[in-house]
């Protein structure tokens, strides 16, 4: 929660001529848990009345073994961050309705997924 902290801050200071700057709220949810989506909508319904204006989705939880030593454990871990998890965030909000009609999502990837991972066979 320091980024957060860090995060909130900065924001502060470039919004601190105006009446209504934005708010950083921070939220501490697990991306491999099936509650994840659950506890982002209880922050969204305590600190943002409810409403997304933009949903950003930066996760990233990528399987660090060779192939040959990978357990089914880590492949679950992966579908659920990378793409469970996201998934059932955007459903969580459509039901309850959440999105406005200015609302938008942003999907961030990361090069580190093509990237070299140094010990893997053919890096």
């Amino acid at each position: 929660m320091i980024l957060i902290d860090s995060l909130a801050h900065t924001v502060s200071n470039l919004y601190s001529g105006h009446t209504s700057p934005p708010k950083v709220v921070g939220v501490a949810a697990n991306i491999t848990q099936t509650d994840c989506a659950q506890k982002i909508v209880q922050a969204l319904e305590k600190n943002f009345d409810g409403h997304v204006d933009i949903l950003v989705n930066n996760a990233a939880h990528p399987i660090r073994a060779k192939i040959g030593e990978i357990e089914p454990q880590m492949v679950t871990d992966v579908m659920m961050a990378n793409v469970q998890t996201p998934a059932m965030i955007v459903n969580e909000f459509v039901k309850k309705k959440m999105f406005r009609t200015s609302s938008r999502i942003v999907n961030i990837g990361s090069d580190s997924a093509r990237a070299s991972i140094p010990g893997l066979p053919g890096r």
